[in-house]
């Protein structure tokens, strides 16, 4: 995965920490409080991902079909926004999700190539949906909220 033999030990170890960020964001994905954190781990780890950019072999990944597809619907989207009715609230939509995105995949796609750095990432999304799962049955079985009860006649 690396070009120079000597530094493998030391970008081993970034990528070690891109991996452990980016489970804890995938984790924390699905909760909605903790932006802050949830940006702090996505571009922390993109900086490092970035600072290690010249070291990896593996970006011929980036080139696949795949890849350039994602590229093209990024592409797509920005061009879609820019001839939107109102602009100014689709340029704002698409710094939101859009970028995460573009950030995100590349990251992923040269870290997580590894089968075990995938199945540790599928872990940590299945305990944070376990997680979302629980606390919506908390709230329903504790918390006597109208719009949380069904509409029967019985």
């Amino acid at each position: 995965m690396w070009k120079n033999n000597g530094m493998d030990r030391k970008y081993e170890a970034i990528d070690r920490v891109i991996e452990v960020a980016l489970c804890l964001y995938l984790f924390l994905l699905l909760f909605t409080k903790g932006e802050g954190i949830k940006n702090m781990l996505l571009f922390g780890s993109f900086i490092l991902w970035l600072g290690t950019l010249r070291y990896r072999k593996n970006l011929h990944v980036l080139k696949d079909p795949v890849p350039m597809l994602g590229c093209a619907f990024i592409a797509s989207a920005v061009i879609s926004s820019i001839f939107s009715v109102d602009i100014r609230y689709s340029l704002k939509d698409l710094k939101d999700d859009i970028l995460k995105s573009l950030v995100l995949f590349p990251v992923i796609a040269t870290v997580f190539l590894d089968r075990k750095r995938l199945v540790r990432a599928m872990y940590s999304m299945f305990l944070g949906l376990v997680c979302v799962v629980l606390i919506g049955y908390y709230s329903y079985f504790t918390h006597d909220i109208p719009m949380m009860r069904p509409h029967v006649p019985f």
